[in-house]
């Protein structure tokens, strides 16, 4: 009957292995790493400290709670360890149906239980197979892991960082699925602190949209909404966001610090932003002024007052017909832009982004200035009284 029950879980652990290998070969980012290189002096006395450890935790049993560890069998290649979890309400107990967080947390804790083991297991190359019951009485599930995994997920320092790492697993063995309409995720990875997403996209852009101002600012959206993007932060990670846009010759690339994840500073750079648009606008200058006898000479940022500066020339005689009135002047002066091609477009993307717009004139003749401001919160409100 013993022999019997020996075949049955011999059976039950080799039948696991087999089915589970090939969703689980969630190898270290950045390819397959090579066994560390050993002398093989260093190596036999690697092999006969684990085989040592091994004879006391065989006589010893069952070692800690949640999960209690217990050597089970090893072989040339892989070493088999029970890991049994004490509490009904525990978090892996509660998360069991999520695979991939419950497989990478399961390894994590019994590496962070017995680190010695386990680096001598990681530095002789053995993979790990791991039988967990995740609370008592429950179902055992059967976790196989490669060397590269174990030395990866022995890498993480918290909780947070599994779970990171167990989302990065999941996405990929989605992708490439749809982020969001005609944006699909083709790639994820987490390594050496640096998350990054990968996105296709097949939006199609007006002749005159910037997509790279588009793509920072809705980034900078998913940033400061998706509560995933704290966790991230909270692990001291950078999130990277590479978009590949059809008919873009190059790839838009936009990086995120802990402290932007976080909230802890703008998700967009406001002065990056209000300097990539000026630029951009200064090179369609000298225009001429809608309604008006002036043109707009040149476009600059101001940091300071966070405003898009365009410089103007004007003719005297509406430069002092209107000195007093730049209050008045406002709303004719938005107005216009509204009737104008894409001027409300504009203005309502300078507001979202905390940008305002200056008016810098002079008159040709004696320089007399003459300065209209709109203010962000101006302009929104602008913006909303006309919905």
């Amino acid at each position: 009957m013993k022999k019997i029950a020996t075949l049955m879980m011999l059976m039950v652990m080799v039948l696991g292995a087999v089915a589970q290998n090939p969703i689980d070969q969630d190898d270290c980012d950045g390819g397959l790493p090579e066994p560390w290189e050993f002398t093989d002096q260093i190596r036999e006395g690697f092999q006969e400290n684990l085989d040592n450890i091994i004879k006391d935790w065989k006589k010893i049993g069952a070692t800690g709670h949640g999960p209690a560890l217990t050597f089970k069998d090893i072989d040339e290649k892989r070493i088999v360890i029970a890991a049994d979890y004490d509490l009904t309400d525990s978090m892996v107990a509660r998360l069991e149906d999520q695979y991939d967080w419950v497989r990478v947390v399961t390894l994590f804790d019994a590496t962070k239980r017995l680190s010695d083991i386990f680096s001598l297991v990681a530095h002789l190359g053995y993979d790990v197979v791991l039988h967990a019951t995740l609370q008592p009485g429950g179902e055992t599930k059967i976790f196989v892991y490669n060397y590269a995994t174990l030395r990866h997920i022995m890498t993480l320092k918290s909780p947070i960082s599994a779970y990171i790492y167990a989302d990065v697993i999941a996405g990929r063995k989605r992708a490439p699925f749809e982020f969001e309409d005609s944006v699909m995720c083709t790639g994820m990875s987490y390594c050496n602190h640096l998350w990054t997403l990968t996105l296709h996209s097949s939006i199609a852009f007006e002749p005159d949209d910037d997509p790279y101002i588009a793509w920072a600012v809705h980034c900078s959206e998913i940033i400061s909404n998706a509560e995933f993007m704290q966790y991230i932060g909270m692990d001291s990670t950078t999130a990277r966001f590479n978009i590949v846009q059809d008919g873009a010759k190059d790839t838009f690339t936009f990086e995120y610090t802990p402290a932007q994840l976080l909230g802890e500073e703008p998700a967009l750079d406001i002065d990056w932003l209000g300097d990539y648009l000026a630029r951009g606008i200064d090179r369609t200058f000298p225009m001429p002024m809608q309604s008006s006898t002036g043109t707009m000479e040149h476009c600059s940022y101001d940091p300071t007052l966070r405003v898009l500066a365009i410089d103007c020339l004007m003719d005297e005689i509406d430069v002092v017909g209107n000195v007093g009135r730049e209050e008045q002047l406002k709303l004719p002066i938005l107005e216009a832009m509204i009737a104008a091609s894409e001027g409300n477009d504009f203005i309502q993307a300078l507001a979202e982004v905390g940008l305002g717009l200056e008016y810098r004139i002079q008159s040709r003749t004696t320089h007399r200035p003459l300065t209209i401001t709109f203010t962000p919160d101006e302009l929104r409100v602008f913006i909303l009284e006309r919905q």
